[in-house]
């Protein structure tokens, strides 16, 4: 059986969190975050997560998350597909695997297993 996306998030790093927390809440997104040097926003089911760039991520970095209910049943498609996986790892939402894969442009897609 296929795997089934089940959600998608959007991680942004910025140098000014406060502004980017504010622009997304102009779109209608609520912030479920207490603090200023994060923002944790949702609107509909869809998530946007705010946090400072750093020399690792910097300001403008994005990656987006799709949440799937069989990770390694969609990772397993997507390697038969000839699709080559970025980074893997156990013990995403309930200890399932998560992977990326990268696009032609070089943006970053992050599929996170969970337990329904």
């Amino acid at each position: 059986m296929a795997a089934k996306l089940a959600g998608l998030s959007l991680t942004v790093w910025t140098n000014d969190v406060t502004g980017t927390v504010a622009f997304y809440q102009k779109l209608g997104f609520e912030n479920r975050s207490n603090s200023e040097g994060y923002g944790d926003l949702t609107r509909n089911g869809a998530t946007v997560t705010v946090m400072p760039a750093s020399e690792f991520r910097p300001h403008g970095t994005a990656y987006f998350g799709l949440f799937v209910d069989n990770a390694a049943t969609l990772r397993q498609e997507f390697v038969g597909a000839g699709v080559v996986v970025a980074e893997e790892q156990l013990g995403g939402h309930g200890s399932q695997l998560s992977f990326a894969v990268r696009d032609p442009n070089g943006v970053q897609l992050f599929f996170e297993g969970y337990n329904s």
